[in-house]
């Protein structure tokens, strides 16, 4: 590390929480060694202890320096420290930090081994040996550290991948800082608990990490390890749709972007500039975390495991027993349910009353074992939950109806894009579509209703197949048929394309 033209050293103490004493003799130690505390933090160990990870520097020795000195620059040494508290590093980084401090102590060894043969007093000598001794005692601790990252067994524990991870840059790190609030941190538990009471789906935990070949204020989302989605989000502003603010000229510090999801432009605006604001933007960590639920629910079959599907049938076997006794593995494998159960998930139909659910189940699979089809009548079964998941505060559902013959096409236009991948670049079809899919946004951009009461009404033999559409309009647009249309519910159409 460099200040100026002095170079510094750091070096990187663990001390258990609990251990106040231990604390305080770790800090008196560094202190008469000329280090200087940077940082203390605390952190969960593997075992679930916490502990306190404490960062010293001091200014590099002369006679000491080397090439194998550490040097970085001053403004990258605030994000480095940060990544040195994490207890996770990887093996490698491990058995390169213990090969480390090992030299390092045995260096200190060697200082006062030398200091004990030059001549002293008893008291010096005395403080000497103890000093000595309690080194000794830390290389040894070091050398069954180096010993333990040395076996293969530590691999094991890199076998299962994450279901969902963050992947953020430098420049995001406040975002999970939990002395900065870890705003991130916080909005993931809040979308466990909204989508566990909106749709009855429990996300697994959210694995946040830090990866330097990001851009720029990028930001990635992993399903399995595979990317699923990446962005970019602005700590200090707040993200508006375009038309959201009644602004005609924006400051040289707006910054414009896009939302992919909801097909908009979107404004990022300083924070210090809103304030005044009557309409609410979204911050960095909400955008992040809104994408999330976007993203989990489209990929809900890579995330929703066969242990996620006992789960729901041992709250179901509190209730009846009956039904999966009945059901299972006789008439459908727990393989269609998973598939069921995920079909719904995706298209946000709720499957909360889990129980109401396998009732269904046990109707429809004694006239069908279809797994299509019986989602298709469960749809219908659950007419109400859907409506009602959909309609405004009075009962009112907008629907933009698609005729037979527009259906069709779209359809069979589906089907060729399908069949050849450049398809839609040589078609003369491909002018119609996007007449359709633009005419369907705009009926969406110029209603002024809410599109979380805005439905897309199609023939009931092709609903599945257009729900496709949704990547191309509006991925929020639910696509519903006249047959999982309740009578409950007052469906008014405000445009037929």
């Amino acid at each position: 590390m460099i200040f100026g033209k002095n170079q510094y050293e750091y070096e990187v103490k663990v001390c258990p929480c609990d251990e106040p004493e231990m604390l305080e003799d770790l800090l008196n130690e560094m202190s008469e060694q000329d280090w200087e505390l940077y940082m203390l933090h605390e952190v969960d160990s593997k075992d679930g202890d916490v502990n306190y990870n404490c960062i010293f520097y001091r200014e590099i020795d002369e006679s000491l320096k080397s090439e194998n000195n550490e040097i970085i620059d001053v403004s990258d040494f605030k994000s480095r420290m940060e990544k040195s508290l994490s207890p996770f590093n990887s093996p490698y980084d491990q058995c390169k930090d213990v090969q480390r401090n090992i030299s390092l102590i045995k260096s200190e060894i060697k200082k006062i081994k030398n200091l004990l043969d030059s001549p002293s007093s008893d008291s010096e000598h005395e403080e000497l040996n103890e000093k000595l001794s309690k080194k000794l005692e830390e290389l040894e601790d070091l050398k069954e550290e180096f010993s333990l990252i040395l076996e293969p067994e530590l691999m094991y524990d890199r076998v299962n991948q994450p279901k969902i991870t963050i992947v953020i840059s430098d420049e995001l790190l406040s975002l999970i800082d939990n002395e900065k609030n870890g705003e991130l941190i916080s909005e993931s538990v809040k979308l466990r608990q909204s989508l566990t009471d909106e749709l009855g789906y429990v996300i697994p935990s959210v694995k946040f990490t830090n990866q330097d070949t990001l851009s720029e204020n990028e930001y990635r989302i992993d399903i399995r390890g595979i990317n699923a989605y990446s962005g970019a989000v602005y700590p200090d502003y707040e993200m508006f749709y375009e038309g959201q603010v009644n602004i005609d000229e924006y400051s040289e510090d707006t910054i414009k972007d896009f939302d992919e999801f909801l097909n908009k432009n979107t404004i990022w605006i300083p924070c210090s500039q809103t304030k005044s604001f009557w309409e609410k933007g979204k911050t960095a960590a909400e955008v992040i975390i809104e994408n999330l639920k976007h993203i989990v629910c489209k990929y809900v079959d890579d995330i929703l495991d066969y242990k996620d599907i006992n789960n729901y049938m041992e709250l179901v076997i509190e209730q009846n027993p009956y039904l999966i006794q009945n059901l299972i593995p006789n008439i459908i494998s727990v393989g269609n349910i998973r598939y069921i159960l995920s079909k719904l998930i995706k298209e946000s139909v709720s499957v909360k009353d889990i129980t109401f659910i396998f009732e269904k189940l046990n109707d429809i699979s004694e006239v069908t074992m279809n797994r299509d089809i019986i989602v298709k009548d469960l749809r219908k079964s659950l007419s109400k939950q859907i409506c009602n998941s959909i309609s405004d505060s009075d009962g009112n559902i907008y629907a933009i109806l698609l005729s037979q013959d527009t259906a069709d096409f779209i359809d069979q236009f589906i089907q060729k894009q399908d069949k050849d991948e450049e398809y839609e670049e040589k078609s003369h079809d491909t002018k119609k579509f996007n007449k359709y899919v633009n005419k369907i946004s705009g009926v969406i951009d110029n209603t002024g209703i809410d599109y979380n009461h805005i439905i897309l009404l199609v023939p009931d033999a092709l609903r599945d197949k257009l729900y496709r559409l949704n990547d191309d309009i509006n991925r929020q647009l639910r696509v519903l048929s006249k047959e999982e249309l309740s009578n409950e519910f007052n469906v008014e159409i405000i445009e037929t394309i």
